[in-house]
């Protein structure tokens, strides 16, 4: 499909047309020069208002060209987008790259307050020190920017940091269907019967990516057979009844037979909004209370079997004490004092490899293409390592040719890239599964 839809392309290319006019009617790329400042603008549409894609349009607009983002949810807060998240060095840096100052200040000290502590334990809690993974980094003091260890972030957080300024470019409720070759741009086909036209159209729409479904259908990520369950249990003084001190040390990892857990306290510096207000005046962040956030990972048979459409939040949480049946009693009460509202799971899903495809005007970024377990913790940080990386590339571009250049770079440095992220991620998992090493999942 992929090669069909290039050939389709060059067809185009060399048709005997007048230059084709977007909805706006601007030239495209390539048409018809596009000047402003001295450099070509290209107009990029980015399917997909993850993270990675809102990196993507955030390091392209700093850099003065046009984005349009589709989003197929009717809001950025439509479905569950976990709570706690690891961003490592890689991410930390693809994140300065693409963000303003305000706004990657405004990241850092978001970020929870850093937790010194390490635990790698057997379900009785005994001390299994030597399980420490060799990736395993320290958590950095969320305001030092001398720190170069992970930061534990907030992931609907990080998602409203990454839309700021962009709110008149993102489409909520407006999915790509399809695409189709125009002369030297491509045109996206909208659900709802639009078209747009652009120089690039960049698929970043997660794990069920329709766009690599339609494109590349081989490239469809692979079901592990394991699952995942996560949750938060709130720390306000207000909870009521709070878990055991020993989980709020730092971060705990249980190793079973089969599935292990992880838990991290995540406790803010100060009030999100006021934060914003103060390093990032206009963006707007909700309110997140403190909280105890734990995933166990593990295969399915271990967590209840194989996940049902629309589960109960009520049926997780008997599968999550289940997993934890036999295990030290503190584990079982922290589980049971989670807000059952924040309960859910999803399978986990992971490529098998990144495949080769002719370089066009249309490529994916992230889990669209090199979707990962998250017992590596890597896959949000290559999106958004992916996102810097093509923004870079971009910048440099000054016509038809170097935009192709471009992007096969991008695709290349990306195959690398994502490579040796599922490769760790492979090792990880199956070191997870095993009960034989630890995750930062």
């Amino acid at each position: 499909m992929w090669l069909d839809f290039i050939i389709s392309c060059a067809c185009a290319a060399i048709a005997s047309r007048p230059p084709a006019r977007t909805m706006t009617g601007r030239a495209p790329f390539g048409a018809s020069a596009n000047m402003e400042n001295g450099m070509h603008v290209l107009h990029i549409g980015i399917v997909g208002a993850g993270l990675g894609g809102l990196c993507l349009a955030q390091g392209l607009t700093k850099a003065g060209h046009r984005v349009d983002v589709f989003e197929r949810d009717a809001t950025l807060d439509a479905r569950g987008q976990g709570y706690r998240l690891r961003i490592d060095p890689d991410g930390q840096r693809a994140l300065t790259a693409c963000l303003s100052s305000g706004a990657y200040d405004l990241f850092r000290h978001s970020c929870a307050a850093r937790n010194t502590t390490s635990r790698f334990v057997d379900p009785q809690l005994g001390l299994l020190a030597e399980r420490r993974p060799l990736h395993w980094k320290a958590t950095s003091e969320a305001g030092d920017e001398g720190q170069v260890g992970d930061l534990s972030a907030h992931r609907q957080t990080l998602r409203d940091i990454l839309r700021h300024g962009l709110e008149e470019r993102i489409h909520l409720g407006r999915p790509v269907l399809d695409v189709l070759p125009a002369e030297n741009s491509v045109d996206a086909i909208l659900a709802d019967g639009g078209r747009r036209r652009f120089d690039l159209l960049v698929a970043a729409d997660g794990v069920s990516s329709g766009l690599r479904d339609r494109l590349l259908a081989e490239a469809a990520p692979d079901d592990t057979g394991a699952i995942t369950i996560y949750g938060k249990v709130p720390l306000a003084p207000s909870a009521g009844a709070l878990p055991d001190a020993r989980w709020l040390e730092g971060v705990t990892v249980v190793f079973g037979d089969g599935v292990s857990l992880v838990v991290e306290p995540m406790r803010f510096r100060a009030p999100l909004p006021e934060l914003a207000h103060a390093y990032l005046p206009g963006c707007k962040l909700g309110v997140v209370e403190d909280y105890l956030y734990w995933a166990f990972v593990g295969r399915a048979e271990r967590l209840g079997g194989p996940l049902a459409r629309g589960i109960a939040a009520t049926d997780l949480m008997e599968r999550a004490l289940e997993a934890a049946r036999g295990w030290h009693p503190a584990v079982r009460r922290m589980v049971a004092l989670s807000d059952t509202a924040s309960l859910s799971a999803r399978p986990v899903r992971m490529a098998r490899d990144v495949p080769v495809w002719p370089t066009g005007r249309v490529t994916l970024l992230g889990d669209a293409i090199h979707a990962m377990s998250p017992a590596g913790g890597l896959g949000a940080n290559t999106a958004l390592s992916d996102a810097a990386s093509l923004a870079s590339l971009l910048v440099r571009v000054d016509g038809p040719g170097t935009l192709i250049d471009a992007v096969r770079h991008y695709e290349e440095a990306m195959r690398e890239r994502a490579r040796r992220a599922l490769h760790a991620t492979r090792e990880a998992a199956e070191r997870l599964l095993s009960g034989t090493a630890a995750s930062d999942a």
